[in-house]
């Protein structure tokens, strides 16, 4: 088992920083001026230099600052000779990564970019897939792996996705270990130790690589490597590293997150995966859905903590939640609900981080409040006399029933919808709706430009002063807009006839045509049956009308 390590004219350090730290000061006592920077260091490694010239020990005969040669040709820089002769596609990024890997200048340059999506894929066995992720999910490839494969290391088609076996690379196995613990086992067709030094040196560490994002918060002294089998031309390095994950277990017990060989990671393996009393967890999102604890601080919290601080602090934060559960248990919501579920949970939103109150609490709070707080009630006239059934006033019979109404999207629960003379909050008669759909049942001129009852005529209906006649009212919902207007354009006589119209032409007419276009058959068989409702009621006042 070996540290990394750096010989530097016979001196070994531990890492390339030190050794241009020492060397800088030695050079600096023997008055020498011109020893290379950092920069300068890993720029002339990434090239391809020796030890001795990246530290300007050996005259490098080959100066980039004059320029850039392919095959046979001199460009005044890399992207001057990338955009001369590459073909089409072809990044900076792309040949510098192929330069790192060990391709011919001219291959680095030349050979064609594989078209990453929206181009089909065809491959020797007649496959065809629509892109090169499509292709890469049926022949369970991880799609970052195939692209590195053919736009990188310069491999075929059918050895990117494993169709055929990729045999004729020298390579090596490590280990990587910390505080003696072997943690993750790894694969790499150029030295270990520049392959241990770079999963010190990512930049997306914690996004989809445990690895680095374990050895980006741990001391690096306590980390080691160990070489388990060097390769000739040959050997197949995918089967080695499968044979070896799975010989080590690292994959359940470790820091793999893959069986090796580029196949694709399951779903459940998606980041830092995180150990709590015992149990260990895939994802950190997941331990939190079981402990339904707030994902961006717990993550924070796991980044800065060690183990024993971050499951104290874990502890506490559930400690704390229970006991204020137990305190919402025993007190009733609004007077008459039960809420045996305790404290609402919370979801976080991946990107933007805000906090959202869980969705089925969040509707049995509303139903509750609408029907039993006498300041909400009186708030809201489509909630007057509005009651909640005996079984739904328990939270998690109301939540049982909320999750299998299979509810995305902008919806509003609504008490008449299965039965239009409905009083009560129950399974026989609600249903999850969108906004627009209820607002059209509702009519928004009877409970707020027309309120039912407060001006002596029937739902909708108003009395012109200056003519002494009557209109019936009706707001269109947005987003149904059927070429109806918002009112019937002309004027009644009798209150009888206006309501009439009303009910016939603006209620049930226009409910039967909005019903006409839903492909839902559960939501169209609900709007005929309040088209029905409002037939019923003009034919009361038809023949006045």
């Amino acid at each position: 088992m070996i540290k990394l390590s750096i010989d530097v004219n016979g001196t070994i350090y531990g890492s390339w920083k030190q050794a241009e730290r020492v060397e800088a000061k030695i050079a600096q006592a023997e008055g020498k001026t011109d020893f290379p920077s950092y920069h300068t260091i890993m720029t002339r490694k990434a090239r391809g230099h020796s030890i001795a010239e990246c530290f300007g020990f050996e005259e490098i005969t080959y100066s980039y600052k004059d320029g850039y040669e392919v095959a046979n040709q001199w460009y005044e820089s890399k992207e001057a000779a990338r955009q001369a002769i590459s073909p089409p596609g072809l990044s900076m990024n792309c040949i510098v990564q192929r330069l790192r890997a060990g391709y011919a200048v001219e291959e680095a340059f030349l050979a064609p970019a594989c078209s990453l999506l929206g181009n089909t894929i065809t491959l020797d066995d007649g496959q065809t897939h629509y892109s090169l992720k499509a292709a890469a999910k049926a022949y369970g490839q991880q799609y970052s792996t195939v692209e590195k494969r053919l736009n990188r290391w310069g491999w075929s088609m059918e050895e990117a996705l494993g169709i055929v076996p990729r045999i004729n690379i020298a390579g090596a196995i490590y280990g990587i270990f910390y505080k003696g613990t072997l943690l993750y086992v790894g694969q790499t067709t150029g030295t270990v130790v520049d392959r241990f030094e770079r999963h010190f040196t990512r930049t997306d560490k914690g996004s989809n690589n445990s690895i680095d994002y374990h050895m980006d918060t741990h001391s690096r002294d306590d980390y080691t490597v160990e070489t388990f089998k060097t390769t000739e031309e040959g050997t197949d390095l995918n089967q080695l590293e499968k044979f070896y994950i799975n010989k080590y277990d690292t994959f359940n017990n470790g820091y793999n997150l893959t069986r090796g060989g580029g196949a694709a990671r399951p779903q459940d393996r998606h980041g830092i995966r995180i150990a709590f009393h015992g149990e260990k967890y895939n994802s950190m999102q997941k331990f939190c859905n079981k402990y339904k604890l707030d994902t961006k601080s717990i993550t924070t919290a796991h980044r800065v903590m060690e183990q024993p601080e971050f499951e104290k602090y874990v502890e506490g934060i559930i400690s704390k939640r229970d006991g204020r559960n137990e305190k919402y248990k025993t007190s009733l919501k609004y007077g008459v609900g039960i809420n045996d579920g305790g404290i609402a949970g919370f979801t976080s939103d991946s990107k933007t981080g805000k906090r959202t109150v869980h969705q089925p609490y969040k509707f049995w709070d509303v139903i509750l409040r609408n029907c039993y707080d006498p300041k909400a009630n009186k708030a809201s006239p489509l909630f007057h006399d509005v009651t909640v059934c005996e079984e739904w006033k328990t939270r998690t019979t109301f939540e049982e029933w909320f999750e299998k109404q299979a509810a995305v999207g902008e919806l509003v629960i609504f008490h008449r919808a299965l039965d239009p003379n409905s009083k009560i909050f129950s399974p026989k008669t609600t249903m999850m709706l969108p906004k627009n759909i209820v607002a059209l049942i509702n009519n928004k001129a009877e409970t707020i430009r027309v309120p039912t009852g407060d001006n002596g005529y029937p739902p909708g209906i108003q009395l012109q002063k200056k003519s002494n006649k009557f209109i019936a009212l009706f707001t269109t919902p947005k987003g149904l807009e059927y070429g109806r207007v918002k009112r019937i354009g002309i004027s009644f006589d009798t209150v009888e006839e206006a309501a009439y119209h009303y009910n016939k032409v603006l209620r049930a007419d226009y409910i039967r045509e909005v019903a006409s276009k839903q492909t839902n058959h559960k939501m169209k068989a609900m709007l005929l049956l309040h088209a029905e409702h409002f037939d019923n009621i003009a034919a009361q006042y038809e023949e006045h009308s």
